[in-house]
């Protein structure tokens, strides 16, 4: 459920139309079809939670609201450029917690969790009380002056910050590029890039449950994004998918290319390809095998293991 909701609060989500839960014109409601009363729902929930707690809240904090149509970068300090993220461009009546000012940077809250500094897509836990972001003033105006100057969140009585959570990888695997992948230095789209991996590239990695995987390549360690590898079997075990003798992961006509070649003498297959074009096991590699191919991406008879 937590990765479901925090997809509404990441900024380069299809879904996001702000921090809020708002209504139809800004915050989680506008996407979240299945409650067009979604956000009004929760808001009457937390007051009536907030009001038996004694309206701690309540008319608590200062608010601003955003310029329209204008992406803002969120920055780690009041003063330097290291960035958290940007606030997504094209929305409207943005609005964001104004927990005072320092260099003509307004303090505020963060929308999205961060995993040892970098911000995460994913559910992860969020520090309200000690992580915070710093947005130039430029455009934003106060809309709600409520609490004092510099009024921050205060944290409950034994709070204890959430437990780091630990990246864990999974076993090192095979795998080809989809497109031209950019390797950064850690797992954010807003980390530097170290260097960029062609398309049709084949690495070894070790994904992760965020979406990111760790490889390396030319000299260089870091991370990738998962939405465009095409990942195959572990290191170790066998690669070898029969038909598939480019080892794209898919039994196509290319497949029937690379056979053609082989037994003109064009391009002579060795290994695990041999292996894979020999389709009916025949210990020959010959039209036979194309015909093979061409029924199974036609539908007419699926090559089986």
């Amino acid at each position: 459920m937590r990765d479901q909701i925090s997809g509404y609060f990441n900024i380069s989500d299809w879904r996001h139309e702000g921090a809020s839960f708002g209504n139809k014109g800004a915050g989680i409601t506008v996407r979240y079809a299945s409650d067009p009363y979604y956000g009004i729902k929760i808001a009457s929930l937390a007051y009536r939670l907030d009001k038996q707690n004694g309206r701690k809240d309540h008319n608590a904090y200062n608010l601003s609201l955003l310029k329209d149509n204008t992406s803002y970068p969120v920055y780690k300090e009041s003063s330097g450029n290291a960035e958290w993220y940007k606030t997504k461009t094209g929305l409207k009546n943005q609005v964001i917690v104004n927990l005072g000012k320092e260099n003509k940077r307004i303090k505020t809250t963060l929308m999205m969790p961060n995993y040892k500094g970098v911000t995460q897509k994913k559910g992860y836990p969020m520090n309200l009380f000690e992580e915070f972001g710093f947005i130039n003033e430029s455009g934003i105006k106060n809309i709600a002056q409520h609490g004092p100057k510099g009024t921050l969140p205060k944290a409950p009585e034994n709070w204890t910050p959430p437990a780091e959570q630990e990246l864990k990888y999974q076993k090192p695997a095979h795998a080809t590029t989809t497109a031209n992948l950019n390797l950064r230095k850690s797992f954010s789209t807003s980390s530097q890039i170290l260097t960029t991996i062609p398309k049709g590239t084949k690495i070894v990695v070790e994904a992760t449950d965020i979406g990111w995987a760790r490889t390396s390549y030319n000299g260089h360690v870091g991370f990738v994004s998962m939405d465009y590898l095409n990942i195959g079997a572990p290191v170790g075990d066998s690669e070898y998918k029969k038909g598939d003798v480019n080892g794209d992961g898919t039994i196509d006509g290319f497949d029937m290319m690379e056979i053609k070649r082989h037994y003109l003498g064009i391009k002579k297959l060795k290994g695990e390809q041999l292996q894979a074009a020999d389709t009916n096991k025949d210990g020959v590699v010959d039209g036979f095998d194309m015909m093979d191919i061409k029924r199974h991406y036609l539908g007419i008879k699926l090559i089986k293991e």
